[in-house]
């Protein structure tokens, strides 16, 4: 179903236990969803912008890491946009930087007949959630608003939030 702006969006954030949860659950046995999960936790990045980053999007400015989201991997102008990478999340970047013998930093191979690179992702993530009970309105999706809370509860500016998540001003 499409959506109009500004009609409720039913997509409920995970709280951060649930996201602990989540992650715990995954971790040891699907590690490419573990790292795609943690990587959508810190960022707020949508599915197809984390399954879409390059080696060479990933860059260092003044001490710390930033991940450059292309037009290519966003669906909306506002997407387009630097993010940066939380301390806690710097580790495990450049351990799959180092680690991928592909141009992406999530190495693995996709088949979909869709062209996203994130179907197959979108798709375990999902049986998982399912299987933990998780509601239909909780979804990938939701770690954007997760992040969007948590930025909130932090008092960042709602601009400075809007650049991080690319949403548009």
């Amino acid at each position: 179903k499409e959506r109009r702006k500004g009609e409720d969006d039913s997509r409920q954030p995970f709280t951060i236990k649930e996201v602990e949860a989540l992650y715990t659950k995954i971790k040891g046995t699907d590690d490419l969803l573990a790292n795609t999960v943690a990587i959508a936790a810190y960022t707020g990045m949508r599915a197809e912008e984390i399954a879409q980053i390059k080696v060479t999007d990933l860059f260092k400015e003044e001490g710390s890491y930033f991940i450059r989201v292309s037009r290519q991997a966003t669906k909306t102008d506002a997407g387009v946009r630097v993010v940066p990478v939380h301390n806690d999340l710097e580790p495990l970047v450049l351990r799959l930087k180092e680690a991928t013998t592909t141009e992406y930093l999530l190495d693995y191979q996709t088949h979909s007949r869709i062209g996203k690179r994130s179907v197959l992702l979108v798709t375990r993530f999902s049986k998982v959630k399912r299987s933990m009970g998780f509601p239909s309105t909780k979804t990938f999706h939701s770690f954007r608003h997760t992040l969007t809370t948590q930025l909130e509860r932090a008092s960042i500016p709602e601009n400075v939030a809007a650049d991080i998540v690319g949403h548009a001003k």
